[in-house]
């Protein structure tokens, strides 16, 4: 082996354990945001605005979600904060949504 392909190998090697240590964080944990209620369909999904610079938002999935507050009192317009975990979907999985004054 020549001392260029023992380069390569060992900077492979390296990419190789960065990309394996940034790609084991722990994703569980669960994460909370708090914005204001874009788009809102009952047990289904909700998008919220972290600001006023943000005309998009972040859409939540509400598939397991628990309420702390009665969910018919979710509107767009209401403050929120929403407890999520990245669970390797197209969208976040949220876990509980508060209602937040």
């Amino acid at each position: 082996m020549t001392a260029r392909a023992a380069r390569l190998l060992i900077i492979s090697f390296g990419l190789a354990i960065a990309a394996w240590l940034f790609s084991v964080r722990d994703v569980t944990k669960p994460r909370a945001i708090t914005g204001t209620v874009r788009d809102w369909q009952p047990g289904q999904s909700i998008s919220i605005l972290r600001g006023p610079n943000d005309p998009d938002g972040i859409t939540f999935s509400l598939r397991s979600a628990t309420y702390d507050d009665d969910p018919r009192a979710i509107r767009p317009g209401s403050r929120v904060t929403v407890w999520y975990k990245v669970v390797g979907e197209r969208r976040l999985l949220a876990s509980r949504v508060k209602l937040s004054n």
